[in-house]
């Protein structure tokens, strides 16, 4: 997590017995020095949503094109309700297909997962292939060792709308990582600099304490004596909640209501089978299992939900405005959920996604676990939406970016990406429809972000080219209002 530097101000939490503090959503009645809220609707927040080894793109890209389009079998989970509007979710995105990152042939001996995951969101090549001037080294001086250190040039996307947003919220950037990445050179994504990748946190009991348990430092022991005796960090603020209560007007009391509803379910779920006194640091074994660390089960049906659910409330504690959700390991997840047989007999999911998308017995089982992928996007979607938040909700104040490194894992190959933005970031996204981009950037999709911010860059990226052409030319057409 990445903590902004400066005065914090107090209306961000509710304070309680023992140190204990809990965030507190956006609310109307601080809205005189909420920061960069183009129609007064709320503030604007960013997610960046990530996952490895692409897709497979005939059972990807939608049917037709502009607002009657029709949904593919991967992104078929497009077609579940909106709770605040009862409408499919595919009216709150646009799907992007198309896309090429150009910046990936500038880092060609990099190997093909580095090169892509480094650049997607960045759109900068690894900063061991530049010369101090910024150029580009010829290829024969460029890195080819994964074992050395590949950062790029970045920041990435949401990072350079964090530095832009601002907001005087505690953390900068809330990244989260569901399972625990192995080879980061090959799942790096996000950076918050040149050179300064961002370590996702794995843990969600880790989240929880940090993010919405604010200790006195003088006291370090008071959260494990609530959780000793099975208090709750909501009871511990219990009579600052009621008081505020009282204070708020109608839509705040709403808000407030349904917030504490959230932690509560956060709390019930994170808190089961937490032992009685002399607990130390929890275990996730009360998650169906879940071990970060074991990639073979990386996300699993409790933990995904448990991630999105806390990243959701982090931005809506306005403990920040900007998040990262990466599913972390490519290599090795079994989706054993999902009763598919993966990787049946194949050495793992990445050997599968290189043999057998064509095979009888490979295409259905893929098809399965890309489509777990967009029910998780959903899902987060979904958690957005049922928050109020000025005259709609969250999802209509946040921009969500979904993107993988390649489009056909099978070949790495970094064109025909597939893309998709959710919400509407304060009405300035044109939902509805798929978008045919061929032959453009993921640099131009990138513009197109900070100009859906009210940034007016005319380009992001690297501004150099490639044997395929410029990496950027501009923002994307019919994307924005």
């Amino acid at each position: 997590m990445r903590r902004n530097h400066g005065n914090l101000n107090r209306r961000h939490f509710l304070r309680g017995a023992g140190g204990v503090a809990v965030g507190l959503p956006f609310l109307e009645m601080f809205s005189g020095s909420a920061s960069a809220r183009p129609d007064g609707n709320g503030p604007r927040r960013m997610i960046s949503f990530f996952h490895s080894q692409g897709m497979i793109m005939d059972a990807w890209r939608p049917n037709g094109v502009g607002a009657n389009y029709e949904l593919s079998e991967i992104l078929q989970p497009l077609s579940a309700l909106n709770p605040a509007t009862g409408n499919p979710l595919q009216e709150d995105v646009v799907v992007v297909s198309g896309l090429n990152n150009t910046v990936i042939r500038l880092n060609e001996l990099a190997g093909g997962h580095s090169s892509a995951s480094n650049s997607l969101f960045t759109c900068q090549p690894l900063t061991a292939n530049l010369a101090p001037d910024g150029t580009m080294l010829p290829q024969a001086q460029q890195t080819s060792n994964p074992d050395r250190a590949e950062h790029s040039a970045g920041p990435s996307i949401e990072q350079l709308v964090a530095e832009r947003v601002g907001a005087d919220t505690p953390y900068r950037s809330v990244n989260f990582s569901i399972g625990a990445r192995q080879e980061a050179h090959n799942a790096q994504a996000f950076y918050a600099g040149i050179d300064d990748p961002i370590e996702p946190e794995d843990d969600p009991f880790a989240i929880f304490d940090r993010l919405f348990s604010d200790l006195d430092v003088t006291d370090p022991t008071a959260l494990q004596r609530i959780r000793a005796s099975r208090g709750s960090v909501l009871d511990a603020v219990n009579e600052s909640f009621t008081q505020l209560n009282t204070r708020v007007g109608v839509e705040d009391r709403i808000r407030l209501e349904a917030h504490a509803d959230k932690i509560r379910q956060l709390e019930n779920t994170l808190g089961a089978g937490i032992p009685l006194p002399g607990c130390e640091t929890p275990t996730v074994g009360n998650l169906g299992g879940y071990d970060p660390t074991n990639n073979s089960d990386f996300g699993s049906d409790y933990a995904a939900p448990v991630m999105m659910d806390l990243g959701v409330m982090a931005l809506a504690c306005d403990l920040s405005r900007v998040a990262s959700v990466q599913f972390a390991h490519g290599h090795a997840p079994e989706f054993a959920w999902l009763n598919q047989n993966i990787p049946g007999g194949f050495t793992g999911w990445h050997d599968m996604i290189h043999l057998a998308r064509d095979t009888p017995d490979g295409r259905a089982p893929m098809i399965a676990a890309m489509q777990w992928y967009t029910e998780m996007f959903v899902y987060l979607l979904q958690q957005l939406a049922s928050i109020p938040e000025g005259d709609g909700t969250m999802l209509d104040n946040t921009l969500v970016l979904w993107l993988s490194e390649f489009g056909d894992g099978n070949g790495h190959n970094s064109q025909n990406l597939p893309a998709v933005l959710g919400g509407n970031i304060c009405g300035r996204v044109n939902t509805g429809q798929h978008l045919d981009h061929s032959d453009r950037s993921v640099g131009d999709l990138g513009t197109t972000v900070l100009n859906a911010f009210g940034f007016d860059d005319e380009t992001y990226g690297y501004l150099g080219e490639t044997y395929e052409g410029p990496t950027v030319t501009g923002p994307l057409p019919g994307v924005l209002v």
